[in-house]
């Protein structure tokens, strides 16, 4: 059965996802203007300084990914290998997401933190 991210959305933020739902107009424009400007910006720059985790790279890390994915009922976001001194997992993007691990986290990896990171921030989206 997938996970959803609402039976953990808190009150005030649901008032304020279904306020903003009831114009859809709206929501269709923010996500034309965050997917045509934003994240494309995001991308390209993590594209350039980044290195896309995949089955050939990192794969002991995306192996993880999918069945989080399934488990979640989400499609699977591109990860990334971040150089960073900071032990950290985040997620960019709205339209396509993308969720990036942190050098400093592959120093500390292990199995079940992994899984902790990727599905908390899966399921953030």
């Amino acid at each position: 059965m997938p996970y959803s991210s609402e039976l953990y959305m808190h009150e005030l933020d649901r008032k304020a996802f279904n306020a903003l739902n009831a114009f859809p107009k709206l929501v269709r424009l923010k996500e034309l203007y965050l997917a045509n400007t934003n994240e494309k910006a995001e991308k390209i720059e993590l594209m350039s300084t980044a290195i896309r985790i995949s089955e050939n790279q990192f794969p002991e890390i995306y192996r993880l990914l999918p069945p989080i994915c399934e488990n979640l009922g989400i499609p699977l976001p591109e990860l990334y290998y971040v150089k960073s001194k900071e032990l950290n997992a985040f997620t960019m993007g709205t339209t396509y997401p993308m969720i990036c691990i942190t050098s400093r986290f592959f120093s500390y990896f292990n199995k079940e933190r992994a899984e902790a990171y990727l599905f908390s921030d899966s399921s953030g989206r």
